[in-house]
């Protein structure tokens, strides 16, 4: 794999295949997302870009992952988002376990990449399933009223966390797995 094959990248937990049938369902009833959009998934570690070295960064998420406590991923409502175009999502039930793993994945990857996800720099993160994103303004009130008709509740366990890269500009693929609390 080569690093400038990709232009970005992040570290996220996939729903399990039948989540994803039922997320995609949803989606093909609501406007396209404005930009490519990846399996249903909720974010561990958010986007970043300049890998110092990508093996490097292998190693440090294949370590911190093996430490984590093992954690249920679990919706509790809708999360509308405004920035960066609008979206809709699932709010993820927030537990210490998720954090713990977050703030470490940053913490380790912090001197090996450049993180553009604003959250994070912020300390403003909320973990989320995004339904949809990259909506005009007029778009995010139906999409918001469609995703809250489905009324999905979701619930699993993230046994796995994934290191994916955005081929510049186009599609996310999975570059690596790591088992989540395999210590």
């Amino acid at each position: 794999m080569r690093v400038t094959d990709y232009d970005r990248f992040s570290i996220v937990a996939f729903a399990p295949p039948d989540v994803r049938e039922r997320v995609d369902a949803l989606r093909r009833q609501l406007p396209p997302s404005g930009r490519p959009i990846m399996q249903a998934h909720v974010t561990l570690k958010g986007t970043f870009v300049e890998p110092y070295d990508l093996d490097v960064i292998v190693s440090a998420i294949e370590r911190t992952c093996a430490a984590a406590e093992p954690f249920r991923l679990t919706t509790t409502g809708i999360r509308v988002f405004t920035r960066e175009g609008g979206g809709v999502g699932l709010a993820i039930q927030e537990v210490e376990p998720f954090f713990t793993l977050h703030r470490r994945l940053a913490a380790d990857l912090q001197p090996l990449c450049r993180t553009i996800y604003e959250a994070e720099l912020t300390g403003d993160f909320h973990p989320h399933l995004t339904i949809v994103q990259q909506l005009p303004a007029n778009a995010i009130d139906p999409a918001r009223a469609a995703v809250e008709a489905a009324d999905l509740h979701i619930d699993f366990a993230a046994e796995e966390a994934s290191l994916v890269g955005r081929r510049n500009g186009q599609v996310w693929e999975t570059l690596r797995a790591f088992p989540i609390g395999s210590r």
